[in-house]
């Protein structure tokens, strides 16, 4: 007798495509980035994430926000839009670190107008500054932060999560 056995042709098929199917799977789940590919009508262009994306926001914050890993991706031909992600390990820390950015954005002297909060979103905030709209909140135990022109800023808001109920302040 053979060894290994052989198998009939059809169940080495059927092994060899459930394998090929778990491999597609897994290769579509490491690393890929949980933004659409398109937003706000805009192709995704350029995203950094991992140690390099945190490094970009906490360089952004002046080291005073530094989340344990964070996502930022640029949407648009001219780069109309750009998105900021910060992931917390839950909610409680995601919403503190909001809590902070909206008391610091009013408290500071920033670039920033003092934000207001979306009065058709409740938890969402918006500013102007640094030449953009921006929109803010967290969904969940991320912190989403968009920057760009006003109508892609609004769109994109529509296409992700809403934020998460909460009281603030």
């Amino acid at each position: 007798m053979r060894w290994p056995p052989s198998l009939p042709s059809w169940a080495l098929r059927a092994r060899t495509e459930t394998a090929l199917a778990l491999v597609v799977v897994l290769a579509a789940s490491c690393g890929a980035p949980p933004l659409p590919p398109r937003l706000a009508g805009l192709p995704r262009g350029r995203v950094i994430s991992g140690r390099e994306a945190v490094r970009l926001v906490a360089q952004l914050h002046g080291q005073r926000y530094t989340p344990p890993d964070a996502l930022v991706a640029e949407y648009g031909r001219r780069r109309e839009l750009k998105v900021w992600l910060a992931r917390y390990p839950d909610f409680p820390s995601a919403y503190h670190d909001l809590e902070r950015m909206v008391r610091a954005l009013r408290s500071h002297p920033t670039p920033f107008l003092a934000p207001r909060q979306d009065r058709r979103e409740a938890n969402r905030w918006f500013t102007v500054g640094n030449g953009a709209h921006h929109l803010f909140w967290v969904s969940g135990t991320t912190l989403y932060w968009l920057e760009g022109e006003p109508e892609s800023v609004w769109a994109a808001a529509q296409e992700l999560p809403p934020p998460s109920p909460a009281r603030f302040l």
